[in-house]
């Protein structure tokens, strides 16, 4: 494949939804270019606005946390994953309103709290907290809502 064929590939590739340059390094990879025309096609995406990491990450942070309801903590790892840096990782972040997290949190508290089993109170807060971090929120903020009752 000729640089230009995998430039206007990419182009398509990102015109459809938002992608990062890892992601869009990984496509290219399999395309057989030279690393100095994978770095051109790169830039040229960039330069044209098909790649922009600021807006990759603001809509990562929304679409992970108001669709698949995780918390900051899985979300930033997984940005972290995708070689995001901590700076961008903040600053999308910082966009979630907090009440809309805490109503997130609760709703997924509510939801996990129907399917827990456990022989005492304690079992099941203790497996609905590990349940509820597992997707990525905070563990303080999680036992603000669920009461550990101790034996």
């Amino acid at each position: 494949m000729t640089e230009k064929e995998a430039l206007l590939k990419m182009e398509s590739y990102c015109s459809t939804a938002e992608h990062c340059i890892y992601d869009v390094r990984k496509k290219l990879d399999n395309c057989e270019l030279q690393k100095d025309e994978v770095e051109r096609i790169i830039n040229k995406l960039q330069q044209q606005g098909f790649v922009d990491e600021n807006r990759y990450a603001a809509a990562f942070v929304h679409d992970k946390l108001f669709f698949a309801k995780w918390g900051r903590v899985k979300i930033s790892n997984m940005l972290w994953q995708k070689r995001i840096s901590e700076s961008i990782i903040a600053d999308a972040l910082n966009t979630i309103d907090d009440d809309e997290y805490i109503t997130i949190l609760k709703d997924v508290i509510n939801s996990k709290k129907r399917g827990i089993k456990g022989k005492t109170e304690y079992e099941r807060s203790a497996k609905l907290i590990k349940s509820v971090a597992s997707r990525g929120f905070e563990i303080p903020l999680i036992t603000r809502f669920v009461k550990i009752e101790e034996l």
